[in-house]
């Protein structure tokens, strides 16, 4: 019969084990260490669904969400339902506004404003079909001075906008642990992250845009920002 010595060395060994198992998954699957970074594309807004030129500059209180896009925004923050957020902070376009207003109902985390976060100008009546898409086409292929019109942002003017804005973000926050949600728009999403995420190429963001209510996930380690996930699928190496 065998020593109970023995027996409880090995019972010693096998939880030994099962630690070390389980501090190794922990770590696989856990992305933080890091600030996490959470970029969320606003609901769906007038602006979304004006057909032809805007009647007004996107600026100020224009483009509320639509009816579809408070259904979508109620469903976001259902999702936030149980989630830490440390720091939500929003575009002041009204549309994002309303969208970080249901995140901070379920979270109880007021929003911050962040001004250099707005959408991309394509001047001021700019038609979504004619002018929008096709300058995104235009910087994702690598033209990053093209423009709309004389009164339109080429993605040089969009960085140099929006990089300070996260440069003063991180040194606000880049040794936290928490989390940091931005809810903004899709042109940042799309064209801000592959200036950060050496994941993110533009290539990869054209073929897979960021709807509206949809979540961008990434982590800050060590000044550096990794994308975990967009729109869910996990990001794991450089994407062509």
């Amino acid at each position: 019969m065998m020593q109970l010595s023995t027996l409880r060395k090995r019972d010693l060994e096998r939880r030994h084990l099962l630690c070390v198992v389980g501090l190794a998954m922990l770590v696989a699957v856990s992305p933080a260490w890091g600030l996490e970074v959470w970029f969320v594309r606003h609901a769906e807004s007038e602006f979304n669904v004006v057909d032809g030129p805007l009647p007004v500059p996107d600026e100020g209180v224009t483009y509320p969400l639509t009816p579809e896009g408070v259904r979508q925004a109620a469903v976001l923050g259902a999702r936030f339902t149980g989630v830490e957020v440390d720091y939500l902070y929003s575009s002041t376009r009204l549309r994002t506004l309303q969208t970080a207003d249901a995140i901070s109902f379920r979270t109880g985390v007021p929003v911050r404003l962040a001004p250099a976060a707005v959408e991309a100008s394509f001047g001021p009546a700019p038609d979504l079909g004619r002018d929008v898409l096709p300058i995104f086409r235009r910087w994702a292929e690598g033209d990053t001075r093209a423009r709309a019109s004389e009164a339109a942002e080429s993605l040089e003017d969009f960085k140099a906008r929006f990089l300070p804005f996260w440069e003063e973000l991180v040194d606000a926050y880049g040794d936290d642990t928490g989390r940091l949600v931005l809810v903004t728009h899709g042109g940042v999403i799309m064209f801000m992250l592959p200036e950060l995420c050496p994941e993110v190429t533009r290539a990869y963001v054209m073929e897979r845009p960021v709807g509206n209510a949809e979540i961008v996930k990434t982590v800050l380690e060590n000044g550096q920002l990794r994308c975990l996930s967009w729109m869910g699928e996990p990001l794991t190496a450089a994407a062509d």
